[in-house]
C-alpha cells in the first residue's frame, strides 16, 4: 500500500473544499436576493476565495507529492497559510474594509509570511 505524504493529503482536501465552494457560487448566482440578505456585497470576492483555495490545493498537493519528507514545521506553515489566505476573501465579500481592520491585516500578513516560509523551505528541500 502506498503512503500518501501529509502535505499531499492536505492539498487534496483543499481541492475538494474548493470544488464544494463552487456550489456556493452557483447558489449566490441563482439566489442573489438571499445572499444580499446575508450581507454579500461582492460576488467577485467569493469567486476569488473559490479560485484561491483551488490553486492553493493544487500547489500544496504538488509540493507534497514531489517533495518528501517535509519537516512538520514546514507542513504547519503551509497548512496555516494555504487555509487562511483564501478564506480571507470571505469577510471582504461581506463588506469588511481591509484597511479598517488591524486584525485582518495582521492575519493576512501572517498567512502570507507563513506561505512564503513554507514554500521556500520546500523549494530548498527539493533542490538541495
Amino acid at each position: 500500500m502506498t503512503t500518501i505524504p501529509l502535505l499531499a493529503k492536505i492539498g487534496i482536501v483543499e481541492i475538494a473544499f474548493g470544488v464544494i465552494s463552487g456550489w456556493v457560487l452557483i447558489a449566490a448566482e441563482e439566489k442573489p436576493e438571499l445572499f444580499k440578505k446575508l450581507g454579500l456585497v461582492s460576488f467577485r470576492q467569493l469567486v476569488s476565495a473559490h479560485v484561491s483555495i483551488l490553486l492553493m490545493g493544487v500547489a500544496v498537493a504538488a509540493a507534497g507529492a514531489i517533495v518528501n519528507p517535509v519537516p512538520a514545521w514546514v507542513v504547519a506553515a503551509i497548512l496555516f497559510g494555504s487555509v487562511v489566505d483564501p478564506l480571507l476573501f470571505v469577510p471582504l465579500a461581506f463588506g469588511l474594509d481591509r484597511n479598517s481592520s488591524r486584525f485582518f491585516r495582521v492575519t493576512a500578513a501572517l498567512a502570507f509570511v507563513s506561505l512564503s516560509i513554507g514554500f521556500v523551505a520546500v523549494a530548498g528541500i527539493a533542490v538541495l
